[in-house]
């Protein structure tokens, strides 16, 4: 991804923007994954603490398991947050709508045709909604789990729209592969 011009592009601006600070076009990669979950967590107007974690340990899930992105979604072992993390990506949130969009297309160039990043990106959009009212890593394990009747309870209407929008934009509505995990977004969950 990082010989993409369009990627290039965009770490030549940031870091134009950003002059104070060093990043590492491996951080920008970085933001390139999380950007459907940092549209999520940010499209009820804030984003708390919880869904900062979720969102910083969903990153670290996705690049624990490289080339096998479904391998084993579960984290089982707690992911350490650091303060600098977390200012790290409140700092990046002050000014993301800049870099959103772009930031988009080249996580719709990530994920490509490749079903398992389609199905992991929406499963880490999922935990992120539901992450406001639970501990992230619970919440990873309650959008994973099947069985689960309460699903969908903790993720606000404005959260399923936004959600929905990106799947559509992604290409992750249109795989029939992903059609019960859509399904129960779209249906909308009575409290």
């Amino acid at each position: 991804m990082k010989d993409l011009p369009l990627f290039q592009s965009l770490y030549q601006d940031y870091c134009r923007k950003h002059l104070d600070r060093y990043i590492s076009q491996d951080e920008v990669e970085a933001l390139v994954m999380m950007t459907p979950m940092l549209i999520v967590a940010k499209c009820d107007g804030h984003i708390d603490t919880k869904e900062l974690l979720s969102v910083i340990e969903n990153l670290e899930i996705m690049y624990r398991i490289d080339d096998d992105p479904l391998n084993d979604l579960s984290p089982t072992e707690d992911v350490e947050i650091t303060d600098d993390d977390l200012k790290e990506v409140e700092y990046f949130m002050q000014d993301f709508s800049v870099w959103e969009q772009r930031l988009l297309e080249l996580h719709k160039i990530y994920i490509g045709t490749d079903i398992e990043k389609k199905r992991l990106s929406l499963i880490m959009m999922e935990a992120v909604a539901d992450a406001h009212h639970e501990a992230p890593k619970d919440a990873v394990e309650h959008v994973l789990d099947e069985n689960n009747t309460t699903w969908g309870k903790n993720i606000s209407e404005t959260e399923r729209k936004t959600i929905l929008k990106l799947c559509d934009y992604l290409g992750i509505s249109s795989e029939a592969a992903l059609a019960n995990e859509l399904k129960r977004l779209q249906q909308p969950q009575t409290t």
